[in-house]
């Protein structure tokens, strides 16, 4: 990690209290097989496992109605918060993860319960780059250096919680990336799974062809 600002601890905030209008039914339960080696398992599965691939530190943000999801997050023995204000959208996620981690890390990792084809070591190479004065972004080359795209998950330093924790419509963190452009870091990575989330059902078929 990077010490220049003394950084002493760091998480992720799983977000996974959506609503998967789009899809047409809780998305994050939708079986998926992403390795033909290996059976397949909800979508959030492949997405923990990632992600704890790298840091045991994780909290999932998951909305109290959806009760299929909140047993299979006891199952897997990780810690979770309850969003009662999911319909509210994104934001409503973010400032309630973000109440429950302030004490714990410095920086906080958003990720996405429905980005399930990040590398565990983009995780890791995000944490290692994080700062409690910046936020930091992968960037992704699409035909060309110079052709490129942000994606997510997003690392917060713990000087933009006070504002996450202000959120409350669908936005997420969008305007305050937008607001803080100075302390944006761009860290370039080539897992295109960084741009990937699944809204609907076709989604899946086109990450297969993938």
């Amino acid at each position: 990690m990077n010490n220049n600002d003394a950084v002493v601890s760091s998480g992720v905030l799983l977000l996974a209290a959506g609503q998967s209008r789009r899809f047409g039914s809780q998305k994050l339960m939708h079986p998926l097989k992403v390795d033909s080696q290996r059976d397949a398992m909800p979508m959030i599965g492949w997405t923990i496992e990632n992600i704890l691939a790298t840091t045991d530190q994780l909290v999932v943000v998951v909305d109290p109605t959806q009760k299929h999801l909140v047993d299979y997050l006891k199952t897997l023995k990780v810690d979770y918060v309850l969003n009662d204000h999911a319909e509210l959208g994104l934001g409503a996620s973010l400032s309630t993860g973000i109440q429950a981690v302030a004490e714990r890390w410095q920086v906080t990792m958003i990720a996405l319960g429905d980005m399930p084809f990040i590398e565990p070591e983009t995780y890791g190479v995000l944490l290692s780059e994080c700062r409690n004065d910046s936020i930091t972004v992968p960037v992704v080359a699409i035909d060309s250096a110079e052709d490129t795209r942000r994606g997510n998950p997003v690392v917060f330093g713990e000087r933009f919680y006070s504002e996450l924790s202000m959120l409350n419509a669908d936005q997420g963190g969008k305007d305050i990336i937008k607001r803080h452009s100075t302390q944006v870091q761009e860290v370039s990575v080539l897992d295109q799974g960084t741009l990937r989330d699944i809204d609907q059902p076709e989604d899946l078929i086109n990450l297969r062809s993938v």
